[in-house]
């Protein structure tokens, strides 16, 4: 059986250090409605930047694949370098142009 679920959270107190930001590190943890672990730890997260909390489009994304602890936590560092492209812009050139702005998450889990 395929899940696919998708969480949304504020992110990116970087609009202080935008023009300076290339990559940043984010950590999660990844469970079921009944806050059960998945028991495949090999999950991919498709991460996108929005401009809006809701309704919004994606200004950049990148699909991750993460292995998650026994506790469902992960860490992965997102960047330009590294996951496989969604959406086609930099993150350096998004950050640059939100300068000063809230900017928030999408996280799309599959597994």
């Amino acid at each position: 059986m395929k899940r696919k679920a998708t969480v949304f959270g504020m992110v990116l107190g970087l609009a202080f250090a935008a023009r300076a930001v290339t990559a940043f590190t984010y950590q999660g943890v990844i469970t079921d409605s009944n806050g059960n672990v998945p028991s495949v730890k090999n999950q991919t997260i498709e991460f996108r930047i929005y401009n809006a909390a809701s309704g919004g489009t994606a200004l950049w994304g990148r699909s991750y694949s993460v292995l998650l602890d026994d506790n469902g936590l992960f860490n992965t560092a997102l960047s330009d370098s590294a996951g496989s492209q969604i959406v086609n812009s930099s993150l350096q050139t998004v950050l640059n142009n939100n300068a000063g702005t809230t900017l928030y998450i999408g996280l799309t889990v599959q597994g």
